[in-house]
């Protein structure tokens, strides 16, 4: 029996009280940001990532728009209600939460990495490992003996493939995972974020009908 779906709704409105809290050099995480506000009456709160390449919210006092969020409060003690997505009319941007949301609120949270933010990773780990190659085999070449230097093409190949295992250990379950989605089998995480898209009529996460910016 599938794992049952954490509740959205949708709300609709202006913001109202926008405030920013900003979350830096946090040990256990990248730095964050919280955004808490209003949407008729509802209070919401909504996570993004500040670091540097991450996209930022780009929202104002009494701007329109359109949210998904979990329907209970995250307590007794905080009214908020966690925002999945949210859709900005003034600009027609959507923004989608993924990594800090599934980091502090795992149980329900949908994927922690976003389809459109796949590529740009592995994309990075790919150019951090190349760098990591290239300084290592710099510093040998240098440095090295006249019978290390005889060694280094053996060694360097070595260490490229273990490099490439490491990128694969990213790539492959990432590949695994989105070929099962596109053919009907999608997880609780990846038809979570199916339902999200589908409450904002967003088309679906591999073909979207809006400008979609994942937090």
């Amino acid at each position: 029996m599938a794992a049952e779906l954490p509740a959205i709704q949708r709300v609709s409105g202006t913001l109202q009280g926008l405030t920013h809290e900003a979350r830096v050099n946090a040990r256990s995480m990248p730095n964050y940001g919280i955004y808490r506000f209003q949407i008729g009456g509802q209070p919401c709160v909504m996570y993004a990532g500040e670091n540097f390449g991450n996209v930022l919210p780009f929202l104002a006092e009494g701007d329109r728009v359109d949210a998904a969020i979990h329907a209970e409060p995250l307590s007794q003690d905080d009214p908020h209600h966690l925002v999945y997505a949210l859709r900005n009319h003034e600009d027609e941007r959507v923004y989608v939460c993924h990594r800090v949301f599934r980091f502090l609120h795992t149980r329900i949270a949908p994927v922690g990495v976003g389809p459109g933010q796949r590529t740009p990773m592995l994309k990075l780990i790919g150019w951090l490992l190349a760098i990591s190659w290239l300084i290592f085999v710099g510093i040998f070449y240098t440095t090295g003996s006249p019978q290390g230097l005889e060694e280094l093409p053996g060694l360097a190949t070595f260490i490229a493939t273990g490099m490439l295992l490491v990128w694969l250990i990213f790539a492959v379950p990432l590949l695994f995972l989105d070929t099962r989605w596109r053919l009907g089998k999608p997880t609780r995480r990846q038809r979570m974020l199916d339902r999200i898209y589908a409450t904002l009529d967003l088309g679906t996460p591999f073909a979207p009908t809006a400008r979609i910016e994942e937090l």
